[in-house]
């Protein structure tokens, strides 16, 4: 049973828990997910950026066990929401996604057909 899906950008392949753009949109539905998918990426992307400048050791990677970096993501999104509930506030700078162009194609990536099924299915369910 799905709960939720992953935004993964155009290089990599739609999966059944990873949503992915629709390369080279064909119907209207595909272009009003497409839109709602960069808009959703944009406030995400976003998101990262003010963690990023408020706790630097994101910004550089963390090279910790699976487990601890999970721990560590919680504490900063929770020191973060303390600060902010607290007045100390950090510009999100936002980035514009909404025109980003779509890359022709990094690679030739592999499409998997489950993915692809569950991305039409939001799709259909959600877009039309």
């Amino acid at each position: 049973m799905n709960t939720g899906y992953l935004l993964g950008d155009s290089a990599y392949p739609s999966k059944s828990y990873l949503l992915t753009p629709v390369l080279n949109p064909r119907t209207l539905d595909e272009q009003r997910y497409n839109r709602s998918y960069i808009r959703t990426r944009n406030t995400i992307e976003r998101c990262f950026g003010v963690l990023k400048r408020r706790f630097p050791c994101l910004s550089r990677g963390l090279r910790l066990r699976l487990g601890t970096t999970v721990a560590v993501i919680v504490a900063v999104v929770v020191l973060h929401n303390i600060a902010t509930s607290d007045g100390n506030r950090i510009e999100d700078n936002a980035v514009d996604l909404e025109n980003e162009e779509q890359p022709d194609h990094y690679f030739a990536r592999e499409e998997d057909l489950q993915g692809v099924a569950a991305r039409t299915g939001v799709i259909n369910s959600h877009f039309r």
